[in-house]
């Protein structure tokens, strides 16, 4: 963090380490917002701060910070076993895009698909840069790769400390997979998955994983939905009420052992691109010239078209834009390209933590 001195006046400025706009300090408060990004820097004025300087260039202040083996999150900065809490947005979102690069599991879509869901929670909905935690294949730092330990971290970042009025999102769009349970909690015998970046090495994330660090901890006042464009997704945050389509009304899905897969007073919300027996094998779908997920293609597309959507006129709105798709791309595919066009069935599913009128319910993130 570069300090100079304004020789025709007394004000000093510093330069914003994220943008390098210069900013004047202020001499009472330990940080200062940069105004042309709205990053928190540590103010050179104040003692606790000048000490944290050197440490500031060395470590790229930015969502998490590892101090004593305690990660906080974006907003928190941590020195000397001091935390010092800026503002948190009370939109906050963790979006991860795994595309499994030099892979044979490589997808194409993710990362476009993640840049897609940011502009659209920005332009739509409200959120601003401050709300984020993007991990890609694409990010260079390595605590923003979407490794299974990093999303975990996420996870719990997306839920610290929240309170009533907080908007949450969970965006994924990767892998998904089952696999048999053993602990009597699923009525098919399986559990649901998302396969993280290094998932062969170090596992994937459950669903009761998944349900246990942002579904549970939701207190009153607080919403959170996910959105999960990956296969076998259906119920991927075990949520207990699922929306039949055909018969227009939710099903109980309790677990068999009875367990409590609820919130702490906050609602859930779950919109994923297929049923939990379904391979959602449309991750890669041209839209223009561009890969992007069906179901996010579909949510994007429908949501810019009409923001005053109810989850009824929502989720029917995906499936025939996915359905559109599908059409389309078979007829702008020469004959050996149809041959090779995946063969899908694809519902979007929507779960929730507790029952609502979906079709007088707007959607709102």
């Amino acid at each position: 963090m570069g300090v100079s001195k304004n020789i025709r006046s007394t004000q000093t400025t510093i330069s914003c380490i994220k943008c390098n706009n210069p900013i004047i300090e202020s001499k009472k408060n330990l940080m200062v917002r940069c105004p042309k990004c709205n990053y928190i820097n540590l103010n050179s004025k104040n003692e606790l701060a000048k000490n944290a300087q050197t440490w500031a260039r060395e470590v790229r202040v930015e969502f998490m910070h590892k101090v004593a083996g305690t990660h906080y999150p974006k907003g928190v900065l941590t020195l000397n076993n001091c935390v010092l809490v800026a503002a948190r947005p009370r939109k906050r979102a963790l979006l991860c895009g795994v595309v499994y690069r030099w892979s044979k599991d490589m997808v194409m879509g993710p990362i476009n698909d993640v840049l897609n869901m940011k502009e659209l929670l920005i332009s739509c909905f409200g959120f601003v840069e401050q709300s984020f935690l993007i991990l890609t294949d694409a990010e260079t730092s390595a605590e923003l790769k979407p490794t299974r330990k990093n999303i975990e971290r996420g996870l719990q970042w997306l839920v610290h400390n929240c309170t009533p009025g907080d908007s949450l999102v969970f965006y994924f769009s990767g892998h998904g997979m089952q696999e048999v349970e053993s602990d009597g909690d699923e009525v098919d015998g399986y559990n649901e998955a998302i396969c993280p970046l290094d998932y062969k090495s170090n596992g994937v994330i459950l669903d009761n994983q998944i349900n246990s660090m942002i579904v549970r901890p939701l207190t009153q006042g607080v919403t959170l939905h996910a959105i999960m464009d990956c296969c076998n997704s259906g119920t991927v945050l075990d949520l207990t009420s699922i929306y039949d389509s055909e018969k227009k009304q939710w099903v109980d899905e309790y677990p068999p052992n009875g367990c409590y897969k609820g919130t702490s007073g906050g609602l859930a919300i779950s919109i994923s691109a297929c049923k939990d027996y379904q391979i959602a094998n449309t991750a890669l779908i041209f839209s223009g010239e561009t890969a992007a997920g069906a179901m996010t293609y579909a949510l994007v597309r429908a949501i810019k078209k009409n923001n005053r959507l109810t989850y009824a006129s929502l989720l029917a709105s995906i499936n025939d834009v996915v359905q559109e798709t599908k059409k389309a791309q078979a007829r702008n595919s020469n004959f050996i390209g149809k041959l090779f066009l995946p063969k899908f069935s694809q519902e979007v599913q929507l779960s929730s933590s507790e029952k609502f009128n979906i079709a007088c319910k707007e959607f709102m993130l």
